[in-house]
């Protein structure tokens, strides 16, 4: 798995250099906005350039076309057009892309069934919506998204090692080796942002593994992805509950509210690493457990989760912050 991730991070840290000089060309420039964390405007748009590399190396580490490997690939390869069409047209309107999503998720689920019970074919559409829409909300500081495609890839990826699931493991390893040659270009200062082709390609990888890793390991498979699912979630209550329609593009997410409490975007952005590496290292320690122990861990984590990003919330209202600027790009 080492071996697959040095390949990954080198390929893409490398072939981002002419890829930068294509998005320029083709002018994938994000300007900032109220809801933006960088004040200069940013290249982006990054997917499209990383999701073809790991496509491309995947099979000199074994990976062939099985039908499970076939699902995984399918899903994030259709999101990752749908988030290249968005990355190249300056922005498509969100609910052209829900409709373009739930194509997506249909393809993936009938492609699922062919080789998963149907139960598990069924959830993993909405896994998939979940997974998507979370990794690309959740895709707003710098070094965010890098880290967390280092985190969750390389969880799942020891998930699916202990469980003797190789080629998952090495779909894992890509992922998180992509995560580590992306982040010089995120990380501290931005040169470039991933983008809705690679939110997008990410988030759907991440959540088909998610389901196909969890079929085996059992449910502490989803104890990785706690802090982003809990941030996520309950943001969209909070806003659901103030009747604010969840079309409305916004920055009331939990890690976007440290940076109104004055923490650097680094500092914010460490904040969320850590916890993800905590509940990473929980799932992996507690995966030899029974379904019953994983599922009573789970919640105890989602519930931990849950507060942490209650607190945070909490904090913010109470000071009555409300958005403020990034300290950098």
């Amino acid at each position: 798995m080492i071996a697959t991730c040095a390949l990954a991070a080198t390929s893409v840290a490398v072939c981002l250099v002419p890829g930068r000089a294509l998005l320029r060309r083709l002018g994938t420039l994000d300007v900032p906005s109220y809801r933006s964390s960088h004040t200069v405007p940013v290249l982006r748009g990054a997917g499209i350039v990383i999701a073809p590399i790991l496509v491309a190396i995947a099979p000199l580490f074994g990976v062939r076309a099985s039908p499970s490997v076939v699902t995984a690939g399918s899903a994030a390869i259709l999101f990752w057009l749908i988030g290249s069409a968005d990355d190249l047209a300056g922005g498509i309107s969100a609910q052209f892309r829900l409709c373009l999503s739930v194509c997506a998720v249909i393809v993936v689920g009938l492609l699922a069934y062919r080789h998963l019970p149907l139960p598990l074919a069924v959830l993993i559409a909405p896994v998939l919506l979940t997974g998507v829409n979370s990794f690309n909300f959740m895709d707003g500081l710098n070094g965010m998204a890098a880290t967390h495609m280092l985190v969750h890839g390389g969880a799942l990826a020891a998930l699916a090692s202990d469980a003797g699931m190789e080629r998952f493991a090495t779909l894992g390893a890509l992922l998180a080796g992509a995560g580590v040659g992306f982040l010089p270009w995120n990380f501290p200062r931005a040169h470039l942002f991933l983008g809705d082709s690679g939110a997008y390609a990410a988030g759907a990888l991440l959540g088909a593994l998610g389901v196909l890793v969890g079929a085996e390991v059992g449910p502490i498979t989803a104890v990785v992805f706690a802090p982003y699912l809990a941030d996520t979630g309950l943001t969209l209550v909070r806003r659901l509950r103030r009747g604010v329609s969840p079309w409305t593009a916004h920055r009331e997410h939990a890690y976007q509210r440290l940076t109104d409490l004055g923490l650097p975007q680094a500092a914010s952005t460490g904040v969320y690493i850590a916890a993800s590496v905590i509940c990473a290292f929980v799932a992996i320690r507690c995966s030899q457990e029974r379904a019953t122990v994983q599922l009573v861990i789970m919640l105890m984590v989602a519930a931990a989760a849950g507060g942490f990003v209650t607190v945070i919330h909490a904090i913010a209202d109470s000071l009555a912050l409300g958005p403020r600027k990034g300290d950098s790009a």
